[in-house]
């Protein structure tokens, strides 16, 4: 029998055991057609690390090590969000979730720099949710959505003074903890229902093509306790002039990560994946009495080397406590209109005619995943009301 392709994904990502290892390999040296399919995730693989290649030089060194903790949400079996057959067939890579879930993994990545800019820790940030002063509330949600465009030569900058103050690794000042955090499975729709603790919608069809495969990615939880006194010293060589309150030191933070759900729709005819419907509730971020939210939030804003630019947006945001920052790189995103309400257009691939929308909804995040048109997803979210 041969392998399925999420085993073969584990094989190329070296998350099998000794003994699943050593089976694999003895299959693949006799089985011609495994050969073949491992041979095209590898180049799926060289496919995303080219497409992700620009954008990871000017922030991925920005949270090392934080970034290696949250990289054990990404799903197993994740692969690619655009092959490059896949361009031409407009299909949706078979068995995975790479699409949108790269999706929010990348932008969890560039939220992480803007928090790491007003926090100095990147504790406030995951998936593409953090607005970068929002948070110092006992708890808050995130319910609105906000294009932030980032200049890659500020951003460039700002690592540079990110490293010289020795910031480069910020585990140095806060301590992070993880728990809950399980491996996504796939599930029946009516299991899925039962796994999330929101109203879940899995229409039989979109737009004529059937669902075919759920998958759910349990939520986590992830506690993070800031050294206070760290921090402000840094602040003082970089020469600020404001500096986060003593009583926060010590305090811990704890982020609410949601259960995710990725359903896919299939063409009849080929059998391949041509829609993703990917849904979760609003990630939560509970924060300790005592916290002046204002004045944290000023003392962030006014932090010297934050991009003006970039200060100058973050500043206008008025309602920051429940807005979800969704960085524009490259001009790739750009807030529309879906069902009345702001979303958010995200073209992943300047040669791709894939989207992703992304919208709220009745306190529930949806994106949809296709090669279709805005006005198309606009009719298909519609139909989702």
């Amino acid at each position: 029998m041969c392998l399925d392709e999420g085993t073969l994904q584990a094989y190329l990502d070296k998350q099998l055991d000794t003994e699943k290892t050593w089976a694999a390999e003895a299959h693949l040296a006799s089985c011609s057609h495994c050969r073949q399919l491992l041979a095209r995730l590898r180049e799926t693989d060289a496919a995303v690390g080219a497409v992700l290649s620009g954008y990871r030089q000017e922030v991925a060194r920005i949270v090392p090590p934080t970034e290696r903790a949250w990289e054990n949400f990404r799903p197993p079996r994740e692969t690619a969000l655009i092959r490059r057959d896949d361009r031409r067939s407009g299909t949706i890579p078979q068995s995975n979730q790479k699409g949108v879930w790269w999706m929010l993994v990348r932008y969890r990545t560039a939220a992480a720099v803007a928090a790491a800019a007003l926090f100095l820790t990147a504790f406030l940030s995951f998936g593409p949710t953090r607005s970068v002063a929002a948070g110092f509330l006992n708890v808050f949600r995130m319910e609105k959505a906000r294009v932030i465009t980032f200049n890659p030569g500020d951003m460039a900058d700002f690592e540079r003074s990110l490293r010289e103050a020795g910031l480069d690794n910020l585990d140095d000042y806060a301590k992070m903890q993880v728990s809950g955090q399980q491996p996504s499975r796939e599930m029946s729709p009516e299991q899925a229902r039962q796994a999330v603790e929101f109203p879940l919608m899995l229409p039989p069809s979109l737009s004529g093509r059937p669902l075919e495969q759920v998958y759910v990615q349990p939520g986590a939880r992830v506690s993070v306790t800031p050294d206070v006194q760290k921090i402000n010293s840094v602040l003082q060589v970089m020469g600020s002039r404001q500096f986060l309150p003593d009583s926060l030191n010590g305090k811990t933070f704890e982020i609410k990560v949601p259960s995710i759900v990725s359903a896919e729709y299939w063409n009849r005819e080929d059998k391949t994946p041509v829609l993703r419907l990917v849904q979760a509730a609003a990630p939560e971020i509970s924060v300790p009495e005592g916290v002046d939210a204002m004045q944290i939030r000023e003392v962030l804003l006014q932090l010297p080397f934050l991009p003006d630019d970039l200060r100058r947006q973050l500043a206008a945001v008025e309602d920051w406590w429940r807005t979800m920052p969704i960085p524009n790189v490259d001009g790739e995103t750009r807030e529309v209109d879906v069902n009345g309400a702001p979303g958010v257009l995200i073209s992943p691939h300047a040669d791709s005619e894939r989207i992703i929308l992304i919208w709220q909804q009745d306190g529930v995040w949806l994106a949809l995943e296709g090669q279709i048109t805005l006005a198309e997803g606009r009719e298909i979210a519609r139909q989702l009301r």
